[in-house]
């Protein structure tokens, strides 16, 4: 029993101890009193402690660098792939952006389509060729993601009926150089009625281009310079803008065009097949080889087909 008293005060005197030194050992004040052992292995371990800081404050710079880097670069291609966040037909893979520089006039440069200047049956005929693949099928998913697969115009394949935007804009630009040519393009001979149609579908046309340029909002630098032959400066239009490539692009919509002309193609509920027809109205009669386009060509008045403005 003494022998077990012994070993418990024993014991309690050297957690006290313990303790004791713990405590001194916390405090900076004693490390004077280590031996000079410990006080190495203690500057040793701190040391150690540092080096393993700096090498991982390295390592996470370097990995952060490189997400950084890495998300950069992933970025920039998407933009020069397919990058959009809305829904298109077009596949990514053809909507491909490159540099472009912007001619300033079409005429000085010996392009071989020209599409304005002096009205003429070349003119005619590339402003056709422009829009002879504007009609797609468009896939029913899409339009069942899009809700309009309820309302759109389903062919004979199972795609149903649509464009993409680019060429709405581009009829809106033939729309207006015809505007610019009325004794030309039969404008001259509308009637009232008609002369109020056609002035609407201009204003549409401008307002739709302004929204559209300002939808792409193109913040390619503009730089001003002096020239010799005016007082104010003049503007430097020579940077390259991004510009989706369009024969990329053509190479997607080609495939996915369709002729809208196939007999029992198109079928109105109403008025049948019959409008298909009238193609562009009587009046476009210099438009080359007549083509089909989504907003040209008949209107109904008071329930009846006729002839609707110019395309």
């Amino acid at each position: 029993m003494e022998k077990s008293l012994n070993f418990i005060k024993r014991s309690s005197e050297y957690d006290a101890l313990s303790q004791h030194d713990s405590t001194e050992s916390i405090g900076s004040d004693h490390d004077e009193n280590l031996p000079s052992h410990q006080k190495a292995r203690r500057s040793h371990r701190w040391k150690s402690y540092l080096k393993l800081a700096l090498i991982s404050g390295v390592f996470l710079a370097a990995y952060s660098l490189l997400i950084v880097s890495l998300t950069y670069n992933a970025a920039k291609s998407h933009r020069k792939i397919g990058q959009r966040f809305l829904k298109t037909p077009v596949d990514p893979e053809y909507i491909v952006y490159e540099p472009r520089v912007m001619e300033q006039w079409e005429d000085r440069h010996g392009e071989p389509v020209t599409y304005f200047g002096e009205p003429s049956e070349k003119i005619d005929k590339g402003w056709h060729d422009l829009f002879k693949y504007q009609n797609i099928g468009v896939d029913p998913k899409l339009m069942k993601e899009m809700d309009r697969d309820w309302e759109g115009i389903q062919l004979p394949d199972g795609t149903y009926y649509g464009s993409i935007m680019v060429f709405h804009h581009l009829h809106c630009l033939k729309n207006l150089y015809h505007a610019l040519n009325p004794e030309y393009y039969g404008l001259a001979n509308l009637t009232g009625e008609e002369q109020a149609s056609w002035r609407d579908h201009t204003t549409h046309c401008l307002h739709m281009l302004k929204e559209a340029v300002m939808c792409q909002g193109d913040t390619t630098v503009l730089t001003m310079m002096w020239a010799d032959y005016r007082l104010r400066p003049i503007g430097n239009l020579t940077a390259s803008h991004e510009c989706v490539n369009w024969d990329r692009l053509m190479e997607w919509v080609k495939p996915n065009s369709r002729d809208l002309t196939k007999e029992g193609y198109l079928v109105h509920p109403k008025f049948g097949t019959s409008f298909v027809s009238y193609g562009c109205s009587s009046l476009s009669t210099r438009v080359a080889d007549a083509e089909f386009v989504y907003d040209t060509g008949p209107v109904v008045v008071d329930g009846h087909l006729g002839n609707g403005p110019v395309g």
